[in-house]
């Protein structure tokens, strides 16, 4: 139950370089129990996350006002989903007011989602702009691969959302 607030914004690897990610730290937000807390943004971004996970792999808290630009994302083969924000948002768990901007997301063994790729929770006043999101397999969405309950989303026609079945603008 602990809130975190950003006061400057983050950059996590330098973007500037075409391939930035073939040299990029890789940021592992793997955890055996899912973040329970609060993150405010206010308004601040995080910049070239590299990751196999998302910023979470799992959310039961809230993740709120807050940007993730120049980001990408591919799953393991041992991964189940994955989003920029949270790979699962559980029940009873939060996104809202993010945005996720010039990225990359893609899934291998499990749903793949801009903001979410599994979510159970709820979504709400999020937009996905310039950004890719593709999974080998079911479940592909701009805002959520599977979808709980998702609210005032956008997802910019900027967006290429592809996958083998069960693909959505929004949700798959």
């Amino acid at each position: 139950n602990i809130t975190i607030r950003l006061g400057n914004n983050i950059i996590l690897n330098d973007t500037s370089a075409e391939n930035w990610a073939e040299t990029a730290v890789l940021w592992d937000g793997s955890c055996s129990t899912a973040f329970a807390g609060t993150l405010d943004g206010g308004g601040h971004s995080i910049f070239g996350l590299y990751s196999n996970t998302g910023l979470f792999s799992a959310v039961s808290g809230t993740i709120q006002n807050l940007t993730l630009r120049n980001a990408v994302l591919v799953t393991e083969e041992r991964r189940d989903s994955i989003g920029a924000f949270s790979g699962k948002l559980n029940d009873g768990g939060t996104i809202t007011q993010c945005s996720l901007i010039d990225a990359s997301v893609k899934g291998v063994n499990g749903p793949a989602g801009g903001i979410a790729g599994e979510s159970a929770g709820t979504i709400n006043n999020c937009t996905v702009e310039n950004a890719t999101v593709t999974g080998e397999r079911a479940n592909v969405g701009g805002i959520a691969g599977t979808s709980g309950n998702i609210e005032n989303c956008t997802v910019s026609d900027t967006c290429q959302i592809s996958g083998a079945s069960s693909v959505g603008g929004i949700a798959g």
